[in-house]
């Protein structure tokens, strides 16, 4: 989403009937007021709120349970039998810490007693935090839900959800019962607390909200109305099909789910919309520069490569702007794609301007670039924030004044004091890196440039939607011939020597090797190995080889240096951070060692493994685990072992870490959904998105869409990728 987009949707000019701008008004008025309206909220109670950001009623409203607990049936302690769920209700007769032998943990259990046969008993166990057993009362009434086991001759739950009512004379257990929405909580809020907030809440105001889909577009996919379905949330009926529930696949779930897709796909939609609209340069199809750009490659094109080009250049040569991504794999060769496009503008006469988000990927394309470009009389500059003033001005100079010039940059590039004679291509690697009002500050610099942006990992098809919706998509889905399979091994500390006789043997051969640590220096808040700590232990393994760092905190000359003698095979182990995770290209680097793997997301382990295996020799992957403690770990890098696929790494890796986590939630630009999940609800997302663009393309200034409007306009704050 550009700047202009949200810039356009902020200041969307309502001209509507009088009636209706009122009402609207009006019931934005209510819902915006403070939670001390709600009945029961204090002055103590609203702050306790505030740090869960429930500031107005509106936040109330939209704060939905996180599961529910089915007290259709609650079981007195004397009906309590196996089972895999059941909720018990009983009353405390005590409540002590305790010790567990075998395990040597210590924990806490708390005995209930039956309310009519208080000789009937039932335990619950937790294996941690004993001290909770002081802050549980004898004679409080409690309600447990979980699976029933049997210890003994005892029944028992082990660490159950545990909600405490209060004393006996003072509980209506009725209000305890039926379907329980559970909260989240925060200290000083409990759940029977949160709950009856809630309650009150959509009883008294989900009425009010206006639903901003069209009733067309819900009675087309049989869709509850937005307060109807708020309302079933937080109050759900007693006949509710349970599984669909739990599984967020409820008639209210799938309502609220489309209309966070709906609302985020008529925004990039109107996005797309003012820039496709742009009368774009057409450019004509190069002959010169491309037949000397063929002639200085050292290989050839793959099929995806050409049909990719094939697609940009169409684009290209349309009337229009182009607004294209294009991604592949690791090694699937974008960069030399993204130089074929280049010269379609600059053969035109037009200039090129080039962002990446490091220094290191800047040295790394513009020295490719000049090699590809030999013999072509084009210009390529680079423009970063470690450049001299006296060789910044050099380069503004050109730009102002010189066509046919390629430039190259970090974020130095959006300064406003970066002029262009005559912009015709932005090209940005690694864009996701890049917030999109930067995207759109250098877009600004000229009347309509076409775009190409390159991913330098896949992105699974649900989160492009998301993230790149308002873009063409073109797909590299193959590698260039002869690449060799790296051989992937996970390693756990045990068996770290066996690791490194086999990294030996290859620096006995000649060939060189990274190893890439997650810190620089040792943290005493993160268990994680540094780069400062291991360097003695590293020095030792690898006696007899020279070893250099290479890291954030080094000067630009420095990493320049040490990049240059590791290419030139000078340095045989080069220990880094991730920088090297991208822009380090060094076909004789055969091994990639990755210290505390586990920690490392797939797409990040996938880009890192694919600094090696580029000169055709056999390459190796290892990944050194502290442990291998959770099944998530143990999935996440067995992956790694049994593909080699970007694409299908991205999946797993979205599935398991959520899209945030997966690009790295503040630079990601992907929006912050509440209940909609990626890849799960890929096929609400397809609807939604089908329904937002027909809507827009017949609609664009959404003048019969008031509600639409409204609601866009008030989320344009909080609800945008940036």
């Amino acid at each position: 989403m550009t700047f202009e987009s949200m810039h356009r949707v902020e200041c969307v000019n309502f001209q509507s009937k009088r009636s209706n701008t009122n009402k609207i008004a009006t019931v934005e008025e209510e819902l915006s007021k403070s939670v001390r309206y709600i009945k029961g909220v204090g002055e103590r109670l609203a702050l306790v709120l505030a740090r869960k950001q429930i500031i107005s009623i509106r936040d109330a409203l939209f704060n939905f349970p996180r599961s529910y607990e089915d007290r259709r049936k609650l079981y007195q302690v004397r009906e309590a039998k196996l089972a895999d769920y059941a909720c018990v209700i009983g009353k405390i007769q005590r409540a002590f810490p305790v010790s567990f032998t075998r395990s040597k943990k210590q924990g806490f259990e708390v005995v209930l007693e039956d309310l009519s046969e208080p000789f009937r008993l039932f335990r619950l166990k937790w294996f941690h935090k004993p001290y909770l057993a002081n802050r549980l009362e004898k004679g409080h009434l409690v309600i447990a839900s979980g699976a029933i086991t049997r210890f003994g001759a005892q029944l028992q739950m082990a660490h159950p959800e545990m909600e405490i009512l209060g004393r006996v004379d003072d509980v209506d257990t009725s209000v305890s019962a039926g379907i329980v929405p559970v909260y989240s909580q925060t200290e000083g809020l409990y759940q029977k607390t949160i709950r009856k907030i809630e309650n009150e809440v959509a009883r008294n105001y989900a009425q009010l909200l206006e639903d901003p889909v069209p009733d067309l577009l819900r009675h087309k996919h049989e869709l509850p109305t937005l307060s109807q379905a708020v309302k079933a949330l937080h109050c759900p009926d007693l006949e509710i099909d349970w599984d669909e529930l739990i599984e967020g696949r409820s008639p209210a779930h799938r309502r609220l789910i489309y209309g966070e897709f709906f609302l985020f796909s008529c925004v990039l939609a109107m996005n797309r919309r003012d820039f496709v609209q742009k009368p774009g340069i057409s450019f004509p199809k190069p002959k010169r520069l491309w037949d000397i750009f063929a002639e200085n490659l050292s290989f050839k094109f793959t099929k995806a490569q050409k049909r990719v080009v094939q697609e940009i250049l169409e684009a290209m040569q349309a009337p229009k702007v182009m607004f294209r991504l294009v991604q592949g794999d690791v090694g699937s060769g974008k960069t030399a794609v993204a130089a074929a496009a280049a010269l379609v503008a600059l053969e035109a006469g037009y200039q090129v301007a080039m962002m990446a988000p490091t220094e290191v990927l800047v040295d790394q394309h513009i020295e490719k670039f000049r090699q590809w470009f030999k013999a072509t009389g084009i210009y390529c500059l680079k423009l970063t924030g470690s450049m001299s003033a006296s060789e910044v001005q050099q380069v503004l100079k050109t730009l102002a004044h010189e066509s046919s010039v390629m430039i190259f940059g970090t974020q130095a590039i959006f300064e406003e004091r970066v002029k262009f004679k005559k912009l015709g291509l932005v090209i940005m690697d690694e864009q996701h890196r890049f917030g999109v009002r930067q995207r759109a500050s250098l877009i600004e610099k000229a009347e309509a440039p076409d775009v190409l942006v390159m991913t330098a990992t896949p992105i699974p098809r649900s989160l492009a939607l998301t993230l790149y919706g308002d873009l063409d998509i073109s797909v590299i889905d193959e590698l260039p011939p002869g690449r060799k399979p790296i051989e992937t091994k996970v390693f756990t500390d045990s068996k770290r020597e066996q690791m490194l006789r086999a990294v030996r043997a290859q620096l006995v051969k000649g060939r060189q090797a990274y190893v890439v640590f997650p810190l620089i220096e040792e943290s005493e808040k993160l268990a994680l190995k540094s780069i400062q700590e291991m360097m003695p232990k590293l020095m030792k393994e690898f006696e007899g080889f020279r070893l250099e760092q290479l890291h954030g905190r080094l000067a630009p000359d420095e990493k320049s240096r040490i990049i240059e003698e590791f290419r030139q095979g000078k340095i045989q182990v080069l220990i880094s951070t991730t920088v090297i995770e991208v822009g380090v290209d060094v076909q004789n680097a055969c091994v990639m060692i990755v210290e505390n793997a586990e920690r490392f997301g797939l797409s990040q382990l996938h880009q890192l493994r694919g600094r090696v295996g580029r000169g055709g020799s056999e390459s190796f992957c290892f990944l050194m685990a502290s442990h291998l403690g959770s099944p998530e770990i143990v999935k996440r890098l067995r992956s790694m072992e049994k593909t080699q696929d970007g694409f299908k790494l991205s999946e797993v890796d979205l599935e398991m870490r959520g899209p945030g986590e997966f690009l790295g939630t503040k630079q990601s630009g992907v929006p912050e959904f509440q209940l909609a999940r990626l890849p799960k609800d890929l096929d609400w997302l397809k609807l939604a998105r089908s329904d937002a663009f027909e809507l827009i393309e017949e609609d664009p200034e959404l003048k019969g869409h008031l509600k639409l409007k409204a609601e866009l306009t008030r989320r344009f704050q909080t609800y945008h990728p940036s």
